[in-house]
């Protein structure tokens, strides 16, 4: 009688596991068959299927606020995803499992902290024509990390508010960053940096999909097959060719939508104002290059260029850019790890942090030596703290003056948190562990600084415990509120993370201008218009002389038709 009740157990629970298996085969068929099936690179709205094409929601153009506000997924372009998935990554797996990282990672990941509701805003400005998509190409800035980070951030920030898909330049080295990775190369693209495929309400694809569609579209015109055998350099040579240009300078001029507001003059500080008019909005493909010596390079904040007439939506772009352009949350899980370590050393959770540039940085005044950096923090740093500092710098003698009085520590003191990272990916994660400082102290000039300090904004660190140690008319540059001045990338402003979480109809932020810029303004504008009025010329903000060129200063710009025809003021709002 054994052997039949063994048999009956048996077949029991062969009965169990077939049960099972039919579930789960049945739960992920209707998964499976419940996607939204898009075409690649191409955003669809959970509850607005239909309503979405390139990314965005297809309404009518509208004058005020965002129209409706959607949730959406987002589907990577497939030829993006296949080009990830055959370069082996330089870094760990592109999203950490979160138990792999330290109890501080879920408090580092600001964009998670936001009370705002989720959403997603298609342009105001511009109505989406499905059979005629428009495009954005762009070339990497030639400086350091931090500089293509800005100059992206900028293009992203259009690309969104005109309605057009962003291309993605291809891989290339970068200035710097020169570890090998994984894959045996020194290739590196923003995808590695950012999660590009998943930014809201915008369409993004790689160079390899645009050369595809931009000749079937009519926009290029040699096929693919013939512009994919050039190198990345030719193939931008290429778009150079193909694309409007254009040769805003950002220390020059002032990128506006929807017309004037309240605070626009103190927003341009001199430059002129520019609008997106009816020879950018008809250009199916716009190309941004950055060559300083032909006069192009968007070396800027987005904030401090492009102004939105309407307040709600000029902070939607600084939350925009705030919870989606941020970096990988593979880097802030090993920063998680250095900065718990920190915090645990302390003894009562609290660090300060510094970052000193000494490399090529070619600003002298900031050149000091480490006793001059020792006296400017006595004053807000105290006996035996525990302070950790990102540099470039590689003798620890020069920070002798400061180990006198604190203890220091340095990225190399946690290189057990580092294993499997490349060290091209450094950088970025000192400047999330350098944003945690109880004070932080940095590099003026420095835009790997700027970052440091624009990530203490969003965390929600006070204005006043940032400082830099020279020069000495900068060290307390962040206790007070002052609008943006030229030239604006020396350091970021409150004006990015101030105020960006205010309901709706909150008016814009504002604040007082500086002496110093004000005179400028003054001397300007005087000059501007000795120079209309004497020769009918323009005016070169940047070099403070007479020209023949459409260049404007902010005042002489309202009575110049040549240059009132080049703004929203001149009826396309």
């Amino acid at each position: 009688m054994k052997r039949p009740k063994l048999i009956l157990v048996l077949l029991f629970f062969y009965g169990i596991i077939v049960v099972v298996m039919l579930v789960l085969n049945a739960w992920s068929h209707h998964t499976h068959t419940n996607e939204h099936h898009v075409s690649p690179g191409v955003v669809r709205s959970k509850e607005r299927p239909h309503d979405m094409v390139r990314g965005l929601p297809f309404l009518p153009k509208v004058d005020a606020g965002y129209g409706h506000v959607v949730k959406f997924q987002v589907s990577e372009s497939s030829t993006m995803k296949h080009e990830h998935e055959s370069r082996k990554s330089v870094e760990k797996s592109p999203r950490d499992d979160a138990r792999q990282c330290s109890l501080s990672y879920e408090s580092l990941k600001y964009w998670d902290r936001s009370n705002t509701p989720e959403e997603v805003a298609y342009s105001p400005y511009f109505t989406i024509d499905p059979n005629a998509p428009k495009y954005i190409t762009f070339e990497l800035d030639q400086g350091g990390f931090n500089n293509i980070r800005m100059a992206f951030e900028t293009i992203a920030v259009l690309a969104h508010a005109t309605g057009r898909t962003l291309v993605m330049p291809p891989a290339k080295p970068l200035y710097l960053l020169k570890n090998i990775g994984a894959d045996g190369k020194r290739d590196l693209e923003l995808p590695d940096f950012f999660p590009i495929p998943s930014l809201p309400g915008l369409e993004v694809i790689n160079m390899s999909e645009f050369l595809h569609r931009g000749h079937s579209n009519g926009i290029l015109s040699d096929p693919p097959a013939k512009i994919e055998l050039l190198s990345g350099k030719d193939v931008m040579n290429y778009l150079w060719t193909q694309g409007l240009k254009p040769n805003w300078k950002p220390l020059a001029t002032c990128i506006i939508f929807g017309g004037y507001d309240p605070y626009t003059k103190e927003f341009c500080d001199g430059r002129y104002p520019v609008g997106f008019n009816s020879s950018y909005q008809d250009a199916r493909l716009i190309h941004f290059p950055a060559r300083p010596k032909e006069g192009y390079r968007y070396l800027t904040h987005f904030y401090t260029w492009i102004r939105f007439q309407k307040p709600a939506i000029d902070r939607f772009y600084k939350r925009w850019v705030r919870d989606h352009l941020h970096y990988k949350d593979s880097l802030f899980c090993v920063a998680s790890k250095i900065v718990e370590s920190l915090r645990s050393e302390s003894g009562g959770g609290e660090f300060s942090t510094f970052h000193i540039r000494r490399g090529d940085l070619q600003y002298k005044s900031v050149k000091v030596d480490g006793k001059e950096i020792l006296d400017t923090s006595l004053g807000y740093l105290e006996e035996g703290e525990l302070c950790y500092i990102a540099t470039d710098e590689k003798s620890r003698d020069f920070f002798a003056p400061l180990a006198n009085r604190y203890r220091l520590r340095y990225l190399g003191d946690y290189m057990e948190h580092l294993d499997g990272i490349s060290p091209n990916f450094y950088g970025m994660i000192e400047q999330i562990v350098a944003a945690q400082g109880r004070t932080f102290t940095g590099t003026f000039f420095s835009t790997f600084t700027g970052y440091i300090t624009r990530l203490r904004g969003y965390y929600g660190f006070e204005d006043n415990k940032t400082f830099y140690f020279a020069p000495k008319d900068k060290i307390l540059a962040f206790h007070s509120q002052t609008w943006p001045t030229n030239p604006y990338y020396t350091r970021e402003w409150p004006l990015a993370w101030d105020m960006i979480d205010a309901p709706e109809s909150d008016p814009h932020w504002n604040a007082s201008i500086d002496m110093e810029s004000e005179n400028r303004l003054h001397r300007q504008g005087r000059r501007a218009v000795e120079c209309q009025k004497n020769n009918g010329l323009g005016f070169d903000v940047i070099t403070g002389k007479c020209t023949s060129k459409d260049m404007w200063h902010f005042e002489t710009c309202l009575e110049e038709p040549r240059c009132k025809r080049g703004t929203f003021t001149a009826g396309l709002s």
